[in-house]
């Protein structure tokens, strides 16, 4: 898998986790964002299947990049909306988050994966930060 891919891959199977936690949005700043995603990834069980990232010395900024071209990728099931707030969306509303997320998992990373990285990513932040359906 090329380092975009994986790229792809974690901005997309983060943004379902949060979904399928019912995750509406979390602070939307560079920072917040960066170092959420970098406590997560240091921690997440599976972070090993995606050496582009592990070995980055800031995988966060890694993750900026993949969240904010996320809504242009073609064959990508769910994005990011970076306004005020970080919003994960399904690109494809005939599907629903359970779906999508088990369409994404072709390889060693199942659907119970993207959450627990979901989970570490909304510990990062103060429970009045995140947002929830």
């Amino acid at each position: 898998m090329t380092k975009d891919q994986q790229i792809k891959d974690a901005t997309q199977g983060l943004a379902l986790g949060l979904l399928a936690m019912e995750v509406k949005s979390v602070p939307s700043g560079r920072q917040a964002l960066s170092f959420a995603f970098n406590r997560a990834w240091r921690n997440w069980s599976k972070n090993s299947q995606y050496p582009s990232l592990t070995k980055a010395t800031f995988p966060g900024d890694l993750f900026l990049r993949g969240a904010t071209k996320s809504s242009g990728r073609r064959a990508a099931l769910a994005a990011w909306n970076l306004g005020r707030r970080a919003e994960p969306y399904l690109l494809a509303p005939q599907l629903d988050v359970k779906e999508s997320l088990e369409i994404s998992c072709d390889g060693p990373i199942s659907p119970d994966d993207w959450i627990e990285l979901a989970r570490l990513f909304v510990n990062a932040f103060d429970s009045d930060e995140v947002s929830f359906v």
